[in-house]
């Protein structure tokens, strides 16, 4: 997917807070060898967490298309902390909430108020911030 912003790993080891935050989370980036036998870990400083950008799940081509878990706009190394279930769900989440919002204003999911989704969202007990 071309997403409009692409996760990088530097945006996870620099705890980013993006202003358009859907999810929050603080896995370690774990790549696994092709043959499973080894994992390279970078962990995060002690209680640290990055946020997940509303637009990693647009589509910066196609404006009714979103993403949601493990297939967002980010590079390999960052998907490699964010791809873990409790992720996934979160912006599975923020992706539904802001399908509804578009419908309910009658826009596109890249037109959306990125403030009511994360209005929406924290309503629904979502940690953005």
């Amino acid at each position: 997917m071309l997403a409009s912003y692409n996760v990088t790993a530097q945006d996870l080891l620099s705890e980013t807070k993006f202003p358009d935050a859907v999810s929050a989370f603080g896995y370690p980036i774990d790549i696994h060898s092709a043959d499973g036998t080894e994992t390279k870990t970078t962990f995060l400083r002690k209680g640290a967490w990055y946020t997940i950008p509303y637009r990693s799940l647009t589509n910066s081509n196609v404006p009714n298309v979103m993403a949601a878990g493990r297939n967002i706009g980010c590079t390999f190394e960052a998907q490699a902390s964010l791809r873990c279930s409790p992720s996934a769900g979160a912006l599975g989440q923020a992706a539904g909430t802001a399908a509804a919002l578009a419908v309910k204003e009658g826009c596109m999911p890249t037109e959306i108020d990125v403030h009511k989704l994360q209005d929406m969202l924290r309503t629904q007990g979502a940690f953005l911030s």
